[in-house]
């Protein structure tokens, strides 16, 4: 079996390669915006990109769904409670989707969002049974995610409460790859650490716990960071249609009118910057999701790398 995983480190977004390298044939699981590493892996190790299988309507980045759709006829899968608004395969709880040997079962695990999907992912040249387990944005390794960013939070949270118990009824030794790490908004305890075991989690993981559902729920309710202001913005973009490969930016002569945002590190912006610009360096984490509080969503914005004029 052909497994790679890929870290976006400034959001602490995962995404997945997987697939069989004797078949040549692969699929691209939660894809980021940038495509490339997933095209390069894949020639790497001469397997055909034939599907994007996503979890679920991200909110806090565009997918790579729409370009590989576009740029390489790749098809897209997602739940129909996603509502897409592209040509997409539906996915249903209990749906296998094989690639080669590797067999990849949906398990519908609605909290963070309503269409939220898990993939048990096999490799049937070794045996039946689920190898490791995909749990995008439900199970992390050491926290749970968030169930107030597409319904109210309560009616999430107990979502997400069944989600998780069903999860952990997968064997000990299953491996566990989330849709984030520490870094994400999604989650305020997560580890850095990439993987897990369901074993491991069933222990240590404070949100499988106990089997109070109330408690459960006021605990998974109460204290959450803000929800950023472009969420809703970004799950429209995910949602359809396709968004392709975007025009290569252009230099501004003029940013008179345009809120300015100075990427550059917060030492050389002190040292002299445009009046009125706004610092966020670009070298940070999260800077997405920091710009998306002080940027207007739809405003006349600029990004600002360039020297000073003297």
């Amino acid at each position: 079996m052909l497994f790679r995983q890929f870290v976006d480190d400034d959001l602490g977004c995962a995404s997945y390669l997987i697939g069989d390298e004797s078949a040549g044939r692969a699929v691209v699981v939660d894809p980021a915006f940038a495509i490339e590493p997933y095209l390069d892996a894949a020639e790497r190790h001469d397997v055909r990109i034939e599907r994007v299988l996503e979890t679920h309507n991200h909110a806090d980045h565009v997918s790579g769904h729409g370009r590989l759709a576009l740029e390489h006829g790749v098809s897209v899968s997602i739940h129909l409670a996603a509502e897409p608004g592209y040509a997409f395969d539906p996915l249903a709880d209990g749906d296998e989707l094989e690639v080669g040997d590797v067999a990849l079962r949906v398990m519908h695990t609605p909290g963070h969002r309503p269409e939220h999907c898990a993939f048990a992912v096999a490799d049937r040249a070794r045996a039946d049974e689920p190898w490791l387990v995909l749990t995008g944005d439900s199970l992390f390794v050491g926290d749970a995610a968030r169930p107030d960013l597409a319904v109210a939070a309560s009616d999430g949270a107990h979502d997400l409460f069944h989600s998780l118990r069903r999860l952990a009824e997968l064997p000990d030794g299953v491996e566990v790859y989330p849709g984030h790490v520490a870094g994400s908004l999604c989650g305020a305890a997560m580890s850095s650490k990439a993987s897990t075991t369901i074993g491991f989690e069933r222990r240590f993981n404070k949100a499988l716990a106990g089997s109070d559902e109330e408690e459960f729920v006021a605990h998974a309710t109460g204290g959450r960071t803000p929800r950023p202001p472009n969420l809703d913005r970004i799950v429209e973009l995910n949602r359809g249609p396709f968004v392709g490969a975007q025009p290569e930016l252009e230099p501004v002569p003029d940013a008179a009118g345009a809120t300015v945002l100075d990427v550059r590190p917060a030492e050389t912006f002190a040292a002299g910057h445009l009046h009125g610009a706004l610092n966020i360096p670009v070298s940070g984490t999260s800077f997405a999701t920091r710009a998306a509080f002080v940027l207007a969503p739809d405003g006349h914005n600029m990004g600002a790398v360039c020297r000073l004029p003297a």
